[in-house]
């Protein structure tokens, strides 16, 4: 059994001018403090990443291809396996998978699901690991309130 749709990569999310000014102004702070205490290249580091922020704000999501088949969940040409998935979750409200794996660089993931497919998805995961709802981890909720 295959299930494949496709989604965005992340939702898009539009900062304002003045979002970016208060990040400007919070990261030169830091910088120039970083430079006074003798940490120069955590002050680079600080504007640099501030810049990719940026720029990354400004690309469009692009989008992916997600397949649940015997193998595992592939997003794009990455798959989890279901030996490390943990527990999974879909959101009736939001129409959204969530998945939590033992994947240390990712372990938690949040996927939109087409409205005609959750009941197939469903179906497809509740035999590979444990359907269970989760508590959304910290650093997501802080992302989303920072609106990353």
């Amino acid at each position: 059994m295959q299930i494949k749709w496709s989604v965005k990569e992340h939702k898009k999310i539009n900062k304002s001018k003045d979002w970016f000014i208060a990040g400007g102004i919070v990261v030169f702070a830091v910088a120039v403090a970083s430079v006074f205490l003798g940490n120069f290249l955590f002050g680079i580091l600080s504007i640099v990443a501030f810049a990719t922020l940026y720029l990354i704000s400004k690309h469009e999501p692009g989008v992916v291809d997600v397949v649940i088949d015997e193998s595992g969940i592939r997003l794009g040409n990455v798959t989890i396996n279901y030996d490390s998935l943990e527990k999974f979750w879909i959101n009736n409200d939001t129409n959204t998978l969530k998945i939590l794996s033992k994947n240390i660089a990712r372990p938690y993931l949040q996927i939109s699901v087409p409205y005609q497919l959750k009941n197939q998805v469903r179906e497809a995961l509740q035999s590979k690991a444990k359907e269970e709802d989760f508590e959304t981890p910290v650093y997501e909720r802080l992302a989303d309130m920072l609106g990353f």
